[in-house]
């Protein structure tokens, strides 16, 4: 891609010589210096703008007519690492280099301190101390919900979220892999803070994993994320969810959240939390390569938008392959979810000012119109990065 860039200035530049040439040969020579002049800054200005991620064309999201337009919009908008992204799922693997760097942090739970008892220096990472009486200890980077013990006021064996599975690695690759590092893939939102909140065994029933993901919901409202994705749901009502959501909404919390792979319409058959009245809520459809619903996926009138969703090429646990393809809602909505968190570093102010109701009006007013969609998501649209950024 870059050679070709390089070869068309090139041949704006012989052109113009040539025609410059015949009107003397003086203004031709000062004309064409100033004509090589602008191809260097230009070809400076498209090389900066093209990502060194060399596995990102394995992605057809990227390819051709790059499909949600992230290219474009990461000349205006490449995140920031003030914007917490919690994802609720099935861990992350810390160690894969496209995911660390983009970790989120909590504060109280970090650095160095010497003990009043030992005098020996500890630190807050692995103390086994709850430093900052949220009531889990060393939650550095977010928590494990299927595996922690918890008494009256601390929980504990928490603080290793990690992803046996792979299904929580994939969709934080499609958010927030950390872009332009020369290696892998880059996230939508090359910038970000992920934080990584486990709710789902696939050893557990299924009433565990619904009472962890409330769990996991619930810290990620308490401990300042500002955006939510959350893959899961079902067929079920749960006000205990519902709460946690609505509390969510007065805070201007972001969930956006995966119709589900049913093949169903929502408005008849609910799934939540999609199918929950509530303004924070941004639901989401998938699409193939051809801009058509998924067969598996839900649509209808509880659906907001739609985004690619099949054979989506992202991050992987290192004992996993590292990188790998997965289909489903759920990588619909983690491209949803990179591109409010573009939307939002852009915005920071909206922060505390309903964010949550102004990023999903951009999102659902931004849509690029498809006729495959009419009557199958509210906004008839598939979502497109950079206009969300105009």
């Amino acid at each position: 891609m870059k050679l070709k860039l390089i070869f068309i200035l090139d041949l704006l530049i012989v052109t113009a010589s040539l025609t410059l040439g015949l009107q003397g040969w003086k203004v031709g020579v000062k004309q064409a210096h100033a004509v090589w002049s602008w191809k260097q800054s230009q070809t400076s200005e498209l090389l900066a703008n093209i990502p060194n991620d060399p596995d990102l064309n394995k992605s057809w999201v990227f390819e051709n007519n790059d499909n949600i337009d992230a290219l474009s919009a990461w000349k205006i908008q490449r995140g920031s690492r003030n914007i917490v992204v919690a994802i609720v799922d099935t861990g992350v693997d810390k160690n894969h280099p496209e995911i660390n760097s983009n970790l989120w942090k909590n504060a109280g739970e970090t650095g160095a301190y010497i003990d009043s008892q030992s005098g020996k220096i500890k630190y807050k990472e692995n103390d086994g101390v709850d430093n900052d009486h949220n009531g889990y200890a060393d939650d550095v980077y977010g928590w494990d919900f299927t595996q922690d013990k918890c008494g009256d006021k601390l929980c504990i064996l928490g603080a290793e979220p990690q992803d046996e599975h792979g299904h929580g690695t994939h969709v934080a690759g499609i958010i927030g892999a950390a872009g332009n590092n020369g290696q892998g893939i880059s996230g939508i939102s090359p910038q970000v803070s992920l934080m990584i909140l486990k709710y789902y065994d696939t050893h557990a029933s299924g009433a565990d994993n619904l009472k962890n993901s409330i769990r996991a919901l619930r810290y990620a409202v308490e401990h300042g994320a500002h955006i939510i994705n959350y893959s899961g749901g079902g067929p079920q009502f749960v006000k205990e969810e519902f709460e946690i959501l609505k509390q969510a909404e007065r805070k201007g919390i972001l969930v956006v959240a995966a119709a589900g792979n049913e093949g169903e319409d929502i408005e008849k058959q609910q799934y939540y939390p999609a199918s929950y009245e509530l303004n924070n809520i941004l639901s989401v459809a998938s699409l193939n390569q051809k801009d058509e619903l998924s067969s598996s996926s839900n649509y209808g009138g509880k659906v907001d938008v739609a985004a690619p969703g099949e054979n989506i090429y992202s991050t992987l646990p290192l004992n996993k392959g590292k990188y790998g393809s997965m289909t489903g809602t759920s990588q619909a909505t983690a491209f949803v979810t990179g591109i409010a968190a573009l939307v939002l570093a852009q915005n920071q102010d909206w922060v505390g000012h309903g964010a949550a109701r102004r990023i999903k009006s951009k999102i659902t007013h931004s849509v690029r119109k498809l006729e495959a969609l009419k009557d199958k998501v509210i906004s008839s649209g598939k979502v497109s990065a950079v206009s969300a950024l105009q």
